[in-house]
């Protein structure tokens, strides 16, 4: 069964609206609560603005200070913005190359060729931008003891005594703080997770990106496919088929369907020799009243002399006798 125009719009509209939208927007929807999560368990000095972890594990108020490296999350967040723009991009150009007529072709190439493009380098940067991160990750050293905690109370955080630590990604300490306390610190096994889950997210995000271009090959086959794209010639001017680029009923569609006839009213004739004419002046003939050249005259009988004369004018298949019949002259 052949899709109506309208339906094919929404499946070829599928990859922009239900995948790379969307996914673009959850990860950066999952970072924000991370980092509100995060943000609201921490401990902020009062001198330095700087961020600490309480130890759950002590009845004194010791704590280890939180140095985060942000620049994975950083780069995470960047590139489902980058994704989420594209995407809204990719929309209006399927939407543009959904017509058949009524743009120029170099307009519709220049449509299809962005959208490629596009997809593919936000593509390329999801991927890029998750084995950057997964190599940092995994190359950094985290905590797997409370001994490698190291900290200490409120005054010696504040003096500096304590700022020799280790900078870590959000995901390494969180994790590793996880590990260690357990559910005495379950909102870092949270963050720990929604970290890992940003970061993942990138997978299906690239994806999403790439099956785009599905829609934007089909659309693209019916002009003509990779030829059209790189400057070819378009196929039957980007309609369906040749019938429909001429106007004409497809045979393979069936019968022609009754199409009811109207025919325009009688129209006045244009003036000239059977239009308006000149009134002729009283006692003078019209041009059709002309008297006739005159004709054979049949007044005498047609065996006399004056009758053949008359027969002058007369065929010679009229002039032939019969012998068998009398021949009579013509009394009045």
């Amino acid at each position: 069964m052949e899709l109506t125009r309208g339906k094919r719009l929404f499946l070829l509209l599928i990859p922009p609206t239900l995948f790379t939208i969307p996914l673009s927007l959850l990860v950066f929807l999952l970072d924000r609560i991370a980092s509100s999560l995060t943000s609201s368990n921490l401990y902020r000095n009062r001198y330095t603005g700087a961020a600490s972890f309480q130890r759950p594990d002590t009845n004194t108020d010791a704590i280890v200070p939180i140095y985060t490296y942000t620049t994975p999350t950083s780069a995470i967040i960047g590139t489902c913005v980058i994704a989420l723009g594209v995407g809204v991009l990719s929309w209006g150009g399927i939407y543009e190359l959904r017509k058949k007529q009524g743009a120029s072709r170099r307009y519709e190439r220049a449509w299809a060729w962005f959208v490629v493009v596009c997809n593919i380098l936000g593509a390329a940067l999801c991927i890029g931008v998750l084995v950057w991160t997964s190599v940092v990750i995994g190359g950094e050293d985290g905590w797997t003891r409370k001994e490698d905690l190291k900290g200490g109370n409120d005054e010696t955080f504040r003096s500096g005594s304590s700022r020799d630590v280790q900078r870590l990604t959000r995901e390494t300490w969180t994790c590793s703080l996880s590990g260690i306390f357990g559910a005495d610190a379950g909102w870092t096994g949270s963050v720990c997770g929604l970290s890992k889950a940003t970061r993942f997210l990138l997978i299906p995000l690239a994806l999403a990106l790439l099956l785009t271009l599905f829609s934007v090959y089909i659309l693209a086959r019916d002009r003509g496919g990779v030829k059209w794209l790189i400057g070819g010639k378009e196929r039957y001017n980007a309609f369906d088929n040749i019938y429909e680029m001429n106007g004409d009923h497809d045979p393979r569609a069936g019968p022609t369907p009754y199409q009811p006839m109207y025919y325009p009213y009688p129209q006045p004739p244009p003036p000239g020799v059977y239009g308006q004419q000149q009134p002729l002046p009283y006692g003078q003939p019209g041009m059709y009243a002309q008297p006739g050249p005159p004709g054979p005259q049949y007044s005498q009988p047609l065996g006399s002399a004056q009758g053949t004369q008359n027969m002058q004018g007369v065929p010679a298949v009229m002039q032939q006798k019969d012998p068998s019949v009398e021949q009579r002259g013509v009394f009045r």
